[in-house]
């Protein structure tokens, strides 16, 4: 994950922050635990009143879930320090 670039007045350089995560992914199965993760998701990032359940019965047995199991992180910031 790159975060979006940054530069500073009468800098000619962006200043980033960078996340780089290892690990194993699996595809979780199509069972309850599955369509709790839609739901979760749904009800996040969709607006009040959406038919969540009406499209979690048409595309929900459809939709692929992944789990990341996070083993390692490394991150990266490049940030200018700012002289006194």
């Amino acid at each position: 994950m790159i975060d979006e670039p940054v530069r500073e007045k009468d800098d000619w350089w962006f200043h980033v922050s960078s996340v780089i995560c290892f690990g194993e992914i699996g595809i979780v199965g199509n069972d309850g635990k599955h369509m709790d993760i839609l739901r979760q998701f749904g009800g996040k990032y969709f607006p009040d009143g959406y038919d969540i359940n009406g499209e979690l019965t048409r595309h929900g047995p459809h939709t692929a879930v992944l789990d990341f199991a996070i083993r390692h992180i490394t991150g990266r910031n490049k940030m200018r320090l700012k002289k006194e």
